[in-house]
Formats: structure tokens, C-alpha cells, sequence
């Protein structure tokens, strides 16, 4: 299976990842499906910043752990 690419007709993000998901209210997108659904609350979308999230150069939203390497 190759690399699993989407694009939102909506606002022009374009993301490559089989677990990412993207809003089509907020049109943010987000690592995977558990951060996607921890963002929508009371039918209202909530800021990554707001969850404690970091934003990748290319606009996906992920753990701060996420982003830390394994290197000691």
C-alpha cells in the first residue's frame, strides 16, 4: 500500500498519513483520529493551542511528545 495523501477542497491543506484526520469546520488537521475527536466538543472546535498540541511546519496538529526524537 503507498503513502495515503488528502486534500480539503475547502481551504487548500493537503496532509500525507493514513491516521490524519482534517475538520471540514475548522479545517485544521490533525495527527490522528484521538486528537480529531478531542478537539470537537459540544459541537464546537477547539484550537490545538488550546489542547496543549504543537503544530508541524506543515500544519498538522500533534502530542508534544510526538515531536521529541528517541536520541538520548
Amino acid at each position: 500500500m503507498g503513502l495515503v495523501r488528502g486534500e480539503c477542497g475547502r481551504c487548500g491543506a493537503s496532509w500525507v498519513g493514513e491516521e490524519r484526520c482534517h475538520c471540514a469546520r475548522c479545517c485544521e488537521t490533525w495527527d490522528d483520529v484521538e486528537l480529531f475527536d478531542a478537539h470537537r466538543s459540544a459541537d464546537r472546535c477547539a484550537s490545538g493551542r488550546a489542547l496543549g498540541l504543537l503544530q508541524t511546519r506543515n500544519g498538522i496538529w500533534l502530542r508534544a511528545l510526538d515531536r521529541l526524537g528517541t536520541a538520548s
